[in-house]
């Protein structure tokens, strides 16, 4: 499993840079969820968000409320396909993760709100390596049995890859940008396809 994902990765999508520009409108809406979730675990973010938001505050607001209303900001309705598919892994994010969802949003902690990314952009990446074996861009040596399961190993190794790359592109007291968050989530996004690169044998 390994070994296909690497090859995918490093032949059929060109490398890790390229496979980070091929991610299209997704990158543009990880930057604003990027953007946003830093803005709101920083000291006076709260109030900073409502006003995006339209809102006197986000005290008592549920979290799935805050998110759906986010959703606008990071991937409006309408566009292309692959905006739609932006759209799709961000509502699975939500869906994902009911307990989280149902808490008032000044309970989250930081590292709460930093897992909603990191999720959003596991299932960006799975899509795309999804697509690689629904094209058959990607064949394995497992066994039928094996390959059945073969969507939640790619899923482990994907959320692993996020994670590492996260914590090795760690921003603490920086001041956040539109342009400084597309840097530093395309930062990611390509560590995390040099990762999943250089997984196999």
């Amino acid at each position: 499993m390994r070994n296909g994902v690497s090859h995918y990765v490093s032949r059929s999508l060109g490398g890790s840079s390229n496979a980070t520009k091929r991610l299209g409108s997704s990158r543009t809406s990880t930057a604003r969820l990027y953007g946003i979730l830093h803005t709101l675990s920083e000291p006076g973010g709260f109030q900073q968000v409502a006003q995006l938001l339209s809102l006197d505050t986000l005290q008592g607001l549920r979290a799935k409320e805050f998110f759906i209303r986010l959703a606008r900001f990071v991937c409006p309705d309408g566009g292309t396909e692959d905006e739609g598919i932006s759209r799709s892994a961000y509502y699975d994010v939500v869906a994902d993760n009911p307990e989280m969802m149902g808490k008032p949003i000044e309970n989250l902690t930081k590292d709460e709100i930093d897992s909603i990314n990191q999720r959003y952009m596991s299932k960006v990446v799975m899509q795309q390596i999804m697509n690689g074996i629904a094209n058959n861009a990607i064949r394995f040596s497992e066994s039928l049995d094996e390959i059945a399961h073969i969507e939640e190993k790619v899923e482990q190794l994907i959320d692993q890859s996020v994670s590492d790359a996260c914590a090795e592109m760690k921003q603490e007291n920086i001041e956040m940008t539109n342009e400084r968050a597309k840097e530093i989530t395309d930062s990611i996004y390509q560590r995390v396809f040099e990762i999943l690169e250089g997984v196999g044998d």
